[in-house]
């Protein structure tokens, strides 16, 4: 999905996964929350601004 000034994308499995080891120390109900979205069979989206060419 894309606006204008941002996309919005599905993460992948691997994305996913290394959040959950990114943030097990610094978050952990963070990192068990997105465990629980991947066990669940779903995985979290992200949103970045787009980059402008000039």
């Amino acid at each position: 999905m894309q606006t204008e000034r941002l996309n919005i994308a599905q993460m992948t499995i691997k994305e996913t996964g290394a959040l959950i080891t990114k943030t097990k120390a610094t978050a952990p109900e963070l990192s068990e929350a997105y465990a629980e979205m991947l066990a669940g069979g779903k995985t979290p989206y992200k949103v970045y601004i787009k980059q402008r060419l000039r």
